[in-house]
C-alpha cells in the first residue's frame, strides 16, 4: 500500500521522505510538509526545513527559527532557543554561551 501512495504522490512532489510514525516528509518546491499513509497532505508544506517525526514530534524551520511541531502540525516548542535538536532519542534545547577569547 506505500508503494501505491507513493507512486500517486510523486507527481504531486518533488521528494517524498520516508515514514517516520505514520507521517512522511514531502518537498513542494522550497518547502516541506508531510503526508499520511493515504497520501492526504496532513501538515502544509510551509516549512523551510524539515525533520522526520520522533517521539511524536518532528523540528521544523521557519526563516531560520527552529520549532517542534506535533502531527497535527501544532507548534509545541517556541523557538526561544539557540538550537533545538535530537540527539540518541532525547529531544536537547540548547542555548550557546559565548565568551570573549580576549578577556
Amino acid at each position: 500500500m506505500i508503494y501505491q501512495v507513493i507512486k500517486l504522490c510523486s507527481s504531486l512532489y518533488d521528494r517524498i521522505d520516508y515514514f517516520f510514525e505514520g507521517l512522511a516528509k514531502v518537498e513542494m518546491g522550497d518547502r516541506f510538509g508531510f503526508i499520511d499513509r493515504e497520501g492526504n497532505l496532513v501538515i502544509p508544506c510551509k516549512y523551510d526545513h524539515a525533520d522526520g517525526f520522533s517521539e511524536g514530534l518532528a523540528r521544523v524551520v521557519i526563516e531560520n527559527k527552529k520549532y517542534f511541531i506535533d502531527e497535527s502540525g501544532k507548534i509545541i516548542i517556541e523557538p526561544q532557543y539557540d538550537e533545538l535538536f535530537e540527539h540518541e532519542g532525547c529531544f536537547v534545547a540548547a542555548d550557546w554561551i559565548l565568551k570573549n577569547s580576549f578577556e
